[in-house]
């Protein structure tokens, strides 16, 4: 259901907490951690897997480690002040009579 949802939903969660002044930079940098991670991510999990004989007891806490520390910037994250309602970017109806 996530597969390719970073694409649509990254921009958006960029633009939304930290404004659209620096986006580009911003998105880049994004991108490039997902470059970073996917590719160190398979060797480190590998290299995981031998050394332990299995993906069990030591990749869940891995895993709920990183949902937990997920949640926890989640919840510090702040809109940026510079979008309001009236930004031009944000779309909003307009009635022409």
């Amino acid at each position: 259901m996530g597969l390719g949802s970073e694409a649509d939903v990254a921009p958006y969660l960029l633009a939304h907490y930290f404004g659209r002044r620096h986006f580009s930079v911003l998105y880049g940098l994004t991108w490039t951690a997902y470059a970073i991670g996917g590719a160190t991510g398979p060797m480190a999990i590998g290299r995981w897997y031998d050394s332990a004989g299995s993906y069990q007891p030591r990749f869940i806490v891995y895993l709920a480690c990183v949902a937990f520390a997920a949640a926890l910037i989640s919840l510090v994250l702040r809109r940026s002040r510079e979008q309001t309602s009236h930004d031009p970017g944000v779309m909003t109806p307009v009635c022409n009579n």
